[in-house]
């Protein structure tokens, strides 16, 4: 008797184009779950009954499948880019013409060193503004994931406390949060891990279905059931 390969999310049929019989992965046609159907026994595949998948993926945002599970991809620029860019000259090019001006200005008493400190705190902001600018017009992440490891890798320009590498098998959970930065609300993926020990690996995300997405595909993939968890941001 031939059976059919069911989503473990959704309960789509999934076609033979669909299934990797080498990889031992599938990707269903409807909600795009790609899941390893190697650990599925034949009444599971043809019975299994799940709620279908809440998200599609955001505009913007792309999902491949890979050899060893799948990777997720997308880029930082959101349209308060623009303005963060126009704001970012206008601060740094005060601050240059501050500077070009005191070269040129001499004072008696020798307190012209007063000048050139006290701006630095405007400087440490203005360095902040057009790293938020450039990252937002340049930057991509890549967020690839397999039965062993949860992979962040942001490009061309580093995101030193973003970027990170977890052992999927010490999630427990995964969920949302949001926080408040100079530039506004960004949202975090968190994990937590066995042991009450929660990290965020997804940081900084400047689109809040994004971060969602990224938490249900994590979720589909490890197999994780999705509760709910203190703090968490609610789709």
């Amino acid at each position: 008797m031939q059976q059919k390969l069911v989503c473990p999310s959704c309960n789509a049929d999934v076609p033979a184009d669909n299934i990797n019989v080498a990889q031992m992965l599938a990707v269903c046609p409807n909600c795009d779950t790609v899941f390893n159907f190697g650990s599925l026994s034949a009444a599971q595949k043809s019975k299994q009954k799940k709620k279908p998948r809440k998200m599609h993926p955001p505009q913007g945002f792309h999902v491949e499948t890979t050899p060893e599970g799948f990777s997720m991809r997308w880029r930082w620029f959101t349209p308060a880019i623009i303005g963060a860019t126009f704001f970012a000259i206008v601060w740094n090019a005060f601050l240059v013409f501050w500077y070009n001006m005191l070269g040129d200005f001499s004072m008696d008493g020798g307190f012209l060193w007063i000048f050139y400190i006290f701006p630095i705190g405007h400087i440490a902001v203005g360095i902040g503004m057009a790293y938020y600018a450039l990252t937002g017009w340049l930057n991509t992440t890549t967020a690839r994931v397999s039965e062993e490891l949860l992979e962040v890798r942001s490009a061309p320009i580093p995101n030193f406390f973003g970027d990170g590498v977890m052992a999927c098998s010490d999630i427990q959970q995964v969920y949302v949060n949001s926080r408040t930065t100079r530039n506004g609300i960004v949202y975090d993926v968190v994990a937590k891990r066995y042991g009450a020990y929660e990290k965020a690996v997804v940081k900084g995300i400047r689109q809040k279905d994004f971060a969602h997405y990224i938490e249900q595909e994590v979720e589909a993939f490890l197999g994780v059931e999705n509760q709910k968890v203190e703090g968490e941001l609610q789709r």
